[in-house]
């Protein structure tokens, strides 16, 4: 289906979206940076020949970068140049079986990756990707990434979240010949039913967080099992994420992280951008804002033409606001949409 697939915001007046189809057997996308800081929309693209799954502004805004789901970086400038993350990607040559890359961000000047197969990356310089995770070590092997965050009061650490996958029996030898020979002697319920019990579910799929400080991995414990969508620094010295079933959870060290879920607020929290004394969070059907002591204060009804919620990007006072279709920015308490040219979903292909 063709739709916005990734996109960021830099300032008041500039983001990158990327638009495709996306597809395994022919990949690419369209990637779209517009300004208007002159007052007039200035539309720039490039075509790249992967799935561009994050985009992330860098160079304190001056350029974003495109995060593909097999580890390729596009930096959206002159020739797009690209680096490859080395063992990254599903299908590339050199993967190493960790999986897809999803979210890219630059933080303290840095750009980090992270994705499935817990996968997590620093870039230290060109063509210089540094894993600091990956399902390998102990404790990951089921983790998948989706969000990462600068961990405050740490010189370079870092907070992810995500999700932990589920996690199946194995059968031991004798239980595998009981499946085989009730495969071959009994019903078809009986074979469904030792099955089940002999590689059913161990344990379900659970949000999951995880603190990097000096050096060292630490698993946050949660309040529930919801799935992390997202994180953020919130203060000196905390972080706060947010997660399916309306989670919200913030913390400072791995055993003292508080529930602040807001009652009746159960819907899918996507995004989470602290901003002054309040924190913005963008939901299914609003941008629901906390003040500084996480108490919920209000919330912000979305702009219905362009379509389902993706993401949500905050820069000075301008909310921008990105759903599958369009693009649109909140400031003086109004929604201005903006109307991405025809031309340019052309090229994006055809659905």
């Amino acid at each position: 289906m063709k739709r916005i697939w990734a996109a960021a915001a830099a300032s008041p007046h500039s983001f990158s979206i990327s638009l495709g189809a996306l597809s395994t057997e022919n990949p690419r996308s369209f990637v779209v940076v517009f300004d208007d800081r002159d007052g007039s929309p200035d539309w720039t693209g490039a075509e790249v020949p992967r799935s561009i799954m994050s985009l992330a502004p860098a160079r304190r805004g001056e350029v974003y970068m495109a995060l593909s789901d097999e580890g390729d970086v596009y930096c959206m400038e002159g020739d797009v140049p690209v680096e490859k993350i080395p063992g990254a990607g599903a299908y590339s040559s050199d993967a190493i079986g960790l999986g897809t890359t999803d979210y890219i961000v630059e933080l303290d000047g840095r750009l980090h990756v992270c994705g499935s197969g817990a996968q997590v990356y620093q870039r230290r310089g060109p063509d210089d990707w540094q894993r600091l995770a990956d399902k390998n070590q102990p404790g990951q092997s089921d983790n998948s990434f989706e969000s990462l965050a600068r961990l405050p009061g740490t010189e370079d650490g870092l907070a992810v979240c995500g999700f932990t996958r589920t996690m199946y029996r194995q059968a031991t030898e004798e239980e595998l010949s009981e499946i085989q020979r009730i495969k071959q002697t009994g019903t078809k319920r009986e074979y469904r039913d030792v099955l089940r019990r002999y590689t059913g579910k161990d344990r379900p799929a659970q949000g999951c967080l995880y603190l990097l400080k000096g050096g060292s991995w630490s698993s946050v414990e949660l309040p529930n099992d919801n799935h992390l969508h997202d994180v953020a620094a919130l203060d000196e010295s905390r972080v706060i994420a947010v997660g399916s079933g309306g989670v919200i959870v913030a913390g400072a060290a791995p055993e003292a992280f508080e529930d602040h879920s807001v009652d009746g607020l159960m819907e899918k929290l996507r995004v989470v951008r602290p901003h002054g004394n309040e924190i913005l969070i963008l939901g299914d059907t609003a941008i629901h804002v906390l003040d500084q002591d996480l108490v919920f204060s209000r919330s912000i009804a979305l702009p219905e033409a362009p379509g389902n919620p993706n993401r949500m990007e905050q820069c000075g006072d301008t909310t921008w606001y990105f759903g599958y279709k369009g693009v649109a920015r909140f400031r003086k308490e109004s929604w201005e949409e903006i109307e991405i040219p025809e031309r340019l979903w052309a090229r994006a292909g055809s659905d």
